[in-house]
């Protein structure tokens, strides 16, 4: 049995591919005998409001601790600047649960993007774990930020090809 820390910005009962993706993971490795910890944002994912109805929290956490920090409410899909800003509190409330929790014999972290901030929470992860770290790129954030039409703002996509390379960078030092 592994023990397993996940850090993913969407889990259920999140609607949505990414959500369903981590769940769909995270369902596989404890029938798989793993124990996993899950270190998430409360779901928000197409509105949080609709997350108070009981009716979506209708499964159990089973073998497996779900580790939720709350995200302040911003409307940021066409806002670069709020994205940002929701991207970097994420990260820092990542890394402050992760000061909070016991290193109790991890294996693996597992860290999933879209939001390439995760990466970073990962390798804060992996450092005070002291195990490996996988990360999971579901996208390549700098070319997305091209995508939407945003590469004439060029200290963005600069910052996220930095955020990019070091993760990459810690990436192939545990190959």
């Amino acid at each position: 049995m592994k023990r397993i820390l996940i850090i993913t910005q969407n889990y259920y009962p999140e609607i949505g591919s990414a959500a369903n993706r981590m769940t769909n993971i995270v369902s596989e490795l404890r029938l798989n005998g793993h124990h996993v910890t899950v270190l998430t944002t409360d779901p928000s994912y197409p509105n949080r409001n609709m997350y108070k109805d009981s009716k979506y929290w209708n499964k159990k956490n089973g073998n497996h601790e779900v580790i939720r920090v709350g995200i302040r409410a911003r409307r940021y899909t066409h806002n670069i600047f709020n994205r940002l800003l929701l991207y970097a509190e994420m990260n820092y409330k990542f890394q402050r649960e992760l000061k909070r929790l016991k290193p109790v014999g991890y294996d693996f972290v597992l860290a999933t993007t879209p939001a390439i901030f995760v990466g970073l929470a990962g390798i804060a992860a992996k450092k005070k774990l002291k195990c490996p770290f996988i990360l999971d790129i579901r996208d390549i954030w700098s070319d997305s930020i091209k995508g939407i039409g945003l590469s004439a703002v060029k200290p963005f996509a600069s910052i996220a090809y930095l955020i990019e390379k070091k993760c990459i960078e810690i990436q192939i030092i545990l190959l």
